[in-house]
């Protein structure tokens, strides 16, 4: 003990007692000390080598006393080079930072280093050593001493202990003082900030401002016993962004002092999912009750959830269905066990099944319903308590639907079948899809022998290659190919194409044919082939050659008929004025030669059977001399005698009461009369007769 108390005094002696010190008395001393032990003078000579660092080094004090140049590097390093007892008396920032752990306190030097030149049991050893100043009596400073200290006992226990501790998947800080004085590689990932940024800082100043009171707290709590469970809270990481962290914490003693070793754990990808489950939840809560489909849970064949859909597709509400077995749902004992053999032995092999049942459902009413079913087990097999979740769409009226259709694409099928005109279609491929009688008949060839072939085999028959034609052309188009049709309009997504086709004959000669192509759409309106329709039109094209033959001959023959024309017109002419001059002459003779003795017969006693033959008589004399009539005649040819004679009273004012009286017909035989007469004029009921027959007179 008086050896290790003069050492330390020695180490940081006053300058003005140095001199008190017998410097062979020391060097006795330093030779007692435990530690490795030696001393430099100013010129960096070796002046002390104590028996402990003989033991360590394995050379003598002999060998080594007064010898300079760095000899005492050696056993430690192999190579001359300068020592932290040398950074003592020259200090030299570049080699001060090749060490890992150094630190100065005040005029000392201590290192922690591996030295590749002591080994002990076989491995490196790891040193602690501790340099200071010597001084003479007036405090200059005359040389140097380093004590030496194997700690590689320590040092690998402690490599151990931090092996562990950053091998572990929490995080480990140690806290003195309210200070972080050491803390595994997960503290630096958590936080963001480095080792040497956390080292003595504020444990709490990591902590969101809003938890800093209840993680203190809670810290304080657990390390006097009150809370056993790890406790929650955030932190606020260097970018400002927040983590959540698991925290236990307990008392320990720490280089001889109290201090907290705080684990926490990383929870915020825990805090995430517990956060989406809590979302999920509720949006699963909301699936199920909103979802437009019928659906239930099951557990050995017992309701044990319902959603409100299943009023909607069975009838019954989610209370009475709740404990109810499914057979309520069947029609048949045997359709309920039939339909759990075939659904559960699917759900063993399967996690799900969608399905649609042979035999329809039943409702609470007694409807009878064809649903579509999606059925998955709960959980990853299928256990003794059979949990399912099954989901029921009413596809009734889609069945229905789907009747309805295959009813139409049957007939469609037949009328295309028996279509006056040939017509096939093909697909995206290519491929020949269907070929219809007419079409076997216009080309000779059967819809068997070529259906599902492609490389236009299909227009063999037509051009006696193979080649586009209008139903190719529609769905890619061509221009060398659209040249070779003599008529070529595209209308829309329309073709409309003309040609003389030379595989198909009418009457010894090629072919006109006329074909209209368009592409062929499927139910969400893309296109899935195209489809021709072919026309023989070889009598019209030959009627029209036969039309501008005659056209060219007829034309030679107007010429001719030119003057024969004018002669012709001239005659008419004179026909009409001849006419003309008939007509009032043969008006003026009635107007002047009969009507005059009408009237008298009118003014005589007659009874009324010859007063109404006067009135005829005078009424159909009036009908052939007024323009009005011929004119009414010969625009409305259909009209009868009779309808002339009632529209010519019509048109002078006469009731329909009149004209009956004047005919000697009923009334309601006028009103027929009227009826046709307008329906023959094309007149409409806004229409005033009266009105239309005086524009014509």
């Amino acid at each position: 003990m008086k050896q290790k108390g003069w050492i330390e005094e020695l180490e940081h002696m006053k300058p003005d007692c140095i001199n008190e010190i017998n410097f062979l008395n020391a060097t006795h001393l330093i030779n007692q000390l435990p530690d490795a032990t030696f001393a430099l003078d100013i010129n960096g000579k070796i002046i002390a080598w104590n028996n402990a660092l003989e033991g360590l080094t394995g050379y003598t004090a002999k060998d080594m006393m007064g010898k300079g140049n760095y000899e005492h590097s050696l056993p430690f390093w192999k190579v001359r080079r300068p020592m932290s007892i040398d950074l003592v008396l020259v200090p030299n920032d570049k080699l001060e930072k090749s060490y890992t752990d150094l630190n100065r306190e005040g005029n000392c030097l201590i290192v922690k280093a591996e030295v590749p030149g002591i080994r002990i049991n076989g491995k490196t050893a790891y040193l602690w050593k501790k340099a200071s100043p010597l001084y003479d009596g007036k405090g200059i400073i005359t040389g140097a001493i380093m004590s030496i200290r194997d700690i590689t006992y320590l040092y690998e226990k402690d490599m151990f202990y931090r092996t562990l501790l950053n091998n572990l998947q929490i995080g480990v800080y140690i806290v003195q003082d309210g200070k972080i004085v050491f803390a595994n590689h997960h503290i630096p990932r958590y936080s963001g900030y480095s080792m040497e940024e956390l080292n003595c800082t504020d444990i709490l100043s990591f902590v969101h401002p809003e938890d800093r009171q209840m993680a203190r707290g809670n810290a304080i709590a657990m390390l006097k016993g009150n809370l056993t469970i790890p406790y929650e809270f955030r932190i606020v990481d260097k970018s400002g962004n927040i983590t959540w962290l698991m925290e236990s914490v307990s008392s320990i003693q720490y280089n001889g002092k109290r201090a907290v070793i705080g684990n926490t754990m990383e929870i915020t990808e825990m805090k995430e999912a517990q956060n989406k489950l809590e979302q999920l939840e509720k949006l699963e809560a909301s699936i199920l009750t909103s979802v437009p489909h019928a659906l239930f849970g099951v557990e050995n064949r017992e309701i044990f959830f319902a959603n409100e859909s299943m009023e909607t597709v069975f009838g019954w509400t989610v209370e009475e269905l709740i404990g109810q077995k499914t057979r309520i749902l069947f029609r048949t004992d045997q359709e309920h066990k039939d339909y759990g053999e075939l659904l559960y032995s699917e759900l063993e092999k399967k996690e799900c099944y969608i399905f649609e049942w042979e035999h329809p459902f039943v409702r609470k009413d007694g409807k009878e319903i064809v649903c579509r079913m999606s059925v998955a087990r709960i959980g990853e097999k299928l256990t003794e308590r059979k949990r399912i979740v099954a989901t029921f769409e009413d596809i009734t009226e889609i069945k229905l639907a789907e009747e309805a259709l295959r009813e139409l694409q049957q007939r469609l099928a037949v009328i295309i079948e028996f279509l006056p005109d040939a017509m096939f279609a093909i697909d995206l491929e290519g491929k020949l899809i269907a070929w219809n009688r007419a079409a076997e008949e216009l080309t000779g060839v059967r819809a068997k022998d070529i259906l599902g072939k492609g490389a236009y085999e299909y227009a063999l028959p037509f051009w006696k290659v193979r080649r586009p034609m209008a139903i190719n052309l529609v769905l890619e188009p061509n221009k060398e190919f659209e040249k070779t049709y003599s008529v070529f309009n595209r209308e829309g997504n329309l073709l409309i194409v003309e040609a003389k086709v030379p595989g198909i004959r009418i009457k010894g000669r090629k072919a006109y044919l006329w074909c209209k192509a368009s592409p062929l759409y499927d139910s969400k309106g893309n296109i899935a082939g195209a489809i021709e329709v072919i026309r023989d039109t070889t009598d019209r094209k030959l009627a029209e050659e036969f039309l501008k033959k005659r056209e060219k001959e007829l034309e030679t023959q107007s010429h001719e008929l030119a003057e024969l024309n004018t002669a012709l017109k001239v005659l008419l002419k004179r026909r009409e004025e001849d006419k003309s001059e008939l007509e009032e002459r043969l008006l003026a003779n009635v107007r002047e030669l009969v009507l005059p003795y009408i009237e008298e017969l009118k003014r005589k006693r007659l009874d009324d059977r010859n007063m109404s033959y006067v009135k005829i008589l005078e009424s159909n004399l009036r009908n052939i001399i007024s323009p009005f009539s011929h004119k009414l005649s010969y625009k409305y040819m259909n009209l009868t005698n009779r309808e002339v004679r009632v529209a010519d009273l019509i048109k002078d004012g006469k009731s329909s009461k009149e004209i009956a009286d004047f005919l000697n017909i009923t009334e309601s035989a006028v009103n027929i009369y009227r009826y046709r007469m307008r329906k023959k004029l094309g007149l409409k009921k806004k229409d005033n007769l009266k009105a239309y027959l005086l524009s014509l007179a």
